[in-house]
């Protein structure tokens, strides 16, 4: 902005009659805590978040019974115990 503008504008802020009141307008108060809790009420999730979230829940709710039964289902299915390499002596060439 040039320095001519701003001296001309600030110029015409000073001649200006100041406001006639200090206190805030009627029903003001109504008005913003009507604003708010409209605002409130648009927060709500939407249809796709509230899938999402409960995608997300079943997905890991899958992983965990997935883990445990795996874990549980065959208590000797890691069990190598001892291993017997005689049988890795005939593949050779």
């Amino acid at each position: 902005m040039k320095p001519e503008r701003l001296e001309d504008l600030l110029a015409l802020a000073r001649r200006s009659r100041p406001a006639r009141s200090e206190e805030a307008p009627p029903f003001f108060a109504q008005r913003v805590v009507a604003l708010w809790l409209s605002a409130a009420e648009d927060d709500a999730p939407s249809l796709w978040e509230r899938f999402a979230l409960r995608g997300a829940a079943f997905s890991a709710i899958a992983v965990m019974v997935a883990l445990a039964l795996n874990a549980a289902a065959w208590p000797g299915a890691n069990d190598e115990g001892d291993l017997d390499y005689t049988a890795d002596i005939f593949l050779l060439p």
